[in-house]
């Protein structure tokens, strides 16, 4: 039996998943046979961060004459909302997706997709983290990381090595094995590839006064400008510390507990859905105790952090 699947990567101009792929890469698996895509891509407006620059070498330059993302869109589209599509970090890859089928307005297909990240996590326990070249190490596959199809290439063999180490045929089995449910977009929304249980860790403490901007062009305009922040809850989309230097990066700040100089405590989508229950954080219920007593600190998502952040 061939296992037919797609592998995605996307690398983008700046923090920002709207207006900002600057490149694509995709591996197809389709009977046996093994694919190959790879496109740079025009963001609108052509708009880069130092900082992503760095970390992919791509320039503004290098994509000033490519196609947009709207122009590339059917030639990838037939690749992808007809297979279950994987990435290493899928809900950064598929808001990606999300935010630039808006941009152009085009109606989201229905798409499948799975979460190597999420999967590494569960069928790799114990490793030092689950960035992309941690996991490829583990398992042996060669990975150049921060260039799209590179990171295709390597998502492609994540999925490879575990069906054959699980002794599965399908990526459906290794979630069912793993209690991963598959995520989908569709023209009405999405579905997040999540794991149903979560896994239980240490809470880290992070210093987040020695986070720094990396750049110093800041966005005055920002919804979050000037404003002081809390997280609480497991985010769906990125971590607990790139969430918060993407805070810094627009000239806000981030804090470990709620204060009465608490502007905003951002919920993670799954921990929103407890608080709609009546089961609150310590930070849930300080946020309240500061509201009655008169103070504005407003509890808003995850997907309202990011929809103003992309404002």
């Amino acid at each position: 039996m061939s296992l037919n699947f797609v592998a995605l990567d996307f690398e983008t101009a700046s923090y920002r998943r709207r207006n900002s792929a600057c490149s694509i890469g995709i591996v197809v698996h389709s009977n046996g046979s093994v694919y190959e895509k790879h496109s740079l891509i025009r963001p609108e407006p052509l708009r880069f961060d130092p900082f992503n620059i760095e970390l992919h070498g791509i320039t503004p330059d290098m994509v000033k004459d490519a196609p947009t993302f709207g122009e590339l869109w059917p030639e990838f589209e037939i690749y992808l909302k007809n297979n279950i599509v994987v990435a290493h970090n899928a809900a950064f890859d598929f808001s990606v997706i999300r935010y630039s089928l808006a941009q152009y307005k085009i109606e989201s297909p229905i798409i499948n997709y799975f979460c190597t990240c999420s999967l590494s996590k569960r069928a790799l326990p114990g490793l030092i983290n689950y960035k992309l070249p941690t996991v490829a190490h583990s398992l042996n596959i060669s990975c150049k990381h921060h260039d799209a199809l590179e990171d295709a290439r390597t998502a492609a063999g994540i999925i490879n090595s575990l069906l054959h180490k699980n002794k599965v045929e399908s990526i459906e089995s290794l979630a069912e094995l793993y209690k991963i449910s598959i995520g989908q977009i569709h023209p009405d929304g999405y579905t997040p590839c999540s794991m149903a249980q979560a896994i239980k860790r240490k809470k880290k403490y992070i210093n987040y006064s020695k986070l720094m901007p990396h750049s110093n062009e800041i966005d005055e305009d920002n919804f979050f400008y000037n404003k002081n922040v809390v997280f609480t809850g497991t985010l769906s989309g990125y971590t607990r510390k790139e969430a918060a230097q993407i805070i810094v990066d627009i000239g806000g700040t981030v804090g470990n507990t709620v204060t009465c100089n608490t502007d905003y405590l951002i919920v993670g989508e799954q921990d929103y859905s407890r608080f709609s229950d009546g089961k609150m954080s310590s930070k849930m219920k300080k946020t309240l105790e500061l509201s009655q007593n008169g103070k504005d600190v407003q509890i808003i998502t995850e997907s309202d952090f990011m929809e103003n952040v992309l404002a």
